[in-house]
């Protein structure tokens, strides 16, 4: 089942093997379109970071898109490869949304289309979805370099900070994207990541969601972030627990903040000065009443921040269509401050 890859276990991750460490094959006519037309066979391509220049017709001929970020102090940086579904039909000048998508250890940029409903959902909204791929580890697994906590355990000199920054940089220079309007989400390491890239290059982003991630330390971003953020997380999460702790529940990783905490946290890096508890909610059909709590803040001066807390649910929260709809609609609905 590939929803095991989206965000797995300890030991599913152990058995997990990804098929080749060639990029993700990209679907031309996915990337091209956002028809519900089924694919025709996957075409690997090669776009660079030239498509920033790139017309809207130039870009949706482009089935894949290797960003090459600025070389770190360690080593040079490999570009990130990329799957694309690209909002077709553009008016002459117009700029869509875009959302960046980051998926969990094991997983891949093409897997994240296959289990997760965003080509579906960016058809209907007319936005582009874009879904990059993490570095192989020496199991075969894609992972994100978000810190000590999750999930470099080759200590890999990855620096995805930098490489998914020249990223954002890239897009948010695309005649066909609206620089306001581009949103991130992560799952599982990709939202570890995702609560990086929030708080180190947050001033290209509108809004992040996090699934089932967490908040490696607390502390000051290098740069203030005007951003909203929403965290959605199972309390029954057995594998990046609510109450916090080691990734997989193994001690040897560095420990993340209890997810309150994390958006505690958040809400200071905000500006945020007053909690207040939400409606619930009933976002999976198949937990017993209204199972999602919410909790936010008012009087944020740099922006705002929420967390969904779906009690019961477990790491794949993800797999649930009302979960993953809350999350759409949440990045929609804010621009760049």
């Amino acid at each position: 089942m590939w929803l095991g890859l989206l965000a797995c276990g300890a030991s599913a991750c152990e058995r997990t093997k990804v098929a080749t460490s060639e990029p993700a094959s990209v679907n031309a006519t996915g990337a091209a379109t956002t028809s519900g037309a089924a694919p025709k066979a996957p075409n690997l391509a090669a776009a660079t970071s030239a498509a920033a220049s790139a017309t809207p017709a130039e870009s949706a001929r482009s089935a894949a898109s290797d960003v090459s970020p600025r070389e770190s102090a360690a080593s040079p940086q490999p570009p990130i490869s990329l799957e694309m579904r690209l909002v077709s039909d553009l008016k002459p000048g117009e700029r869509r949304p875009l959302v960046v998508f980051l998926h969990g250890l094991g997983a891949s940029a093409k897997v994240s289309f296959e289990v997760m409903p965003l080509e579906a959902m960016g058809k209907r909204d007319r936005v582009h979805v874009i879904a990059a791929d993490g570095t192989l580890d020496s199991s075969g697994r894609r992972f994100w370099n978000a810190g000590k906590a999750c999930c470099n355990f080759d200590d890999q000199p990855i620096d995805d900070v930098a490489r998914l920054g020249a990223l954002l940089d890239t897009w948010s220079k695309r005649p066909d994207v609206d620089p306001s309007r581009i949103y991130l989400a992560g799952y599982s390491n990709g939202g570890f990541m995702a609560h990086r890239l929030a708080c180190e290059r947050g001033d290209k982003l509108a809004a992040v969601v996090v699934l089932a991630g967490g908040v490696e330390i607390a502390g000051a971003c290098p740069a203030q972030p005007k951003l909203s953020l929403l965290i959605m997380h199972g309390d029954a999460d057995p594998i990046v627990s609510y109450a916090g702790g080691h990734v997989f529940q193994k001690p040897g990783l560095a420990p993340y903040l209890p997810v309150v905490e994390g958006f505690r946290e958040w809400g200071k890096r905000l500006g945020c000065k007053r909690e207040r508890a939400g409606t619930s909610l009933d976002l999976d059909p198949k937990l017993p009443g209204a199972e999602t709590a919410s909790l936010g803040f008012e009087r944020c001066e740099f922006g705002d921040v929420e967390l969904l807390s779906v009690h019961g649910g477990t790491h794949y929260i993800g797999s649930r269509q009302g979960v993953v709809e809350a999350a759409w609609k949440f990045l929609l609905s804010h621009r760049k401050r």
